[in-house]
């Protein structure tokens, strides 16, 4: 079984303000990441969710993922990670999340989250499958495929202060509209193409990209559909 290929640690926990710990595994078995104000985790290898796994970044802490390979996943389809504070990762893969908002990965308002070479897969949610952004979200060189959302299959976001740069939104599907990705734009909205630079949709159900304006009282009649970014 892949349980028996991980090291068993059952909790990373940083607790004291202003700690940096280099954490380094090729096989690492976690039940539970939290990152206090002020504190900062550099992880490197893989590392195995159990059910319910959670990866808890508080306002000011950071989670730098870095190294030739990195992979979070989740044995029962159920980790998450939710960032108040900063997340960078390369060359990361991130998998196998089920969350209320943000199958995989939700920036709130102060969060900010940039990835570069990335995978986002086989996330869940009612909002976001792949991720839910209200926070600054920078994606670069990567792909979004298999997640599932309510609304936004893919992506979900409230705002446009995340951009996304040769990347691949694939195979997302969501049961209202936005299968790719679900935007609300504020009344000054920026143009698409200034979000979507030399990205690809692909196979997503029900639409790839869909946003309402804020100004409608009923943004349902106001829904503008496109097949690929201008």
């Amino acid at each position: 079984m892949i349980t028996e290929k991980y090291l068993k640690v059952n909790l990373l926990f940083i607790n004291m303000v202003r700690q940096m710990i280099i954490y380094e595994e090729e096989k690492a078995r976690i039940n539970f990441i939290h990152i206090p104000s002020g504190s900062k985790i550099i992880l490197r290898g893989s590392f195995l969710f159990p059910k319910d796994g959670l990866v808890y970044i508080e306002e000011s802490g950071e989670l730098i993922i870095e190294g030739k390979r990195n992979l979070l996943t989740s044995e029962e389809g159920w980790l998450g990670i939710f960032c108040l504070g900063y997340l960078y990762g390369e060359n990361v893969v991130i998998s196998n999340g089920k969350k209320e908002k943000g199958g995989l990965i939700y920036v709130p308002y102060s969060g900010e989250v940039e990835l570069k070479n990335f995978t986002l897969e086989k996330g869940n949610a009612r909002l976001g499958g792949g991720i839910y952004c209200e926070g600054k979200v920078n994606l670069k060189n990567g792909e979004i495929k298999y997640c599932n959302a309510t609304w936004g299959g893919g992506i979900y976001s409230q705002n446009e202060k995340f951009s996304l740069e040769k990347t691949i939104i694939e195979a997302c599907r969501s049961e209202r509209v936005g299968g790719g990705v679900r935007i609300n734009l504020s009344e000054n909205a920026v143009f698409l193409g200034e979000i979507f630079k030399k990205c690809e949709f692909r196979d997503n159900f029900p639409e790839d990209i869909a946003y309402g304006d804020k100004r409608a009282t009923n943004v349902n009649n106001l829904w503008i559909l496109y097949r690929k970014p201008k």
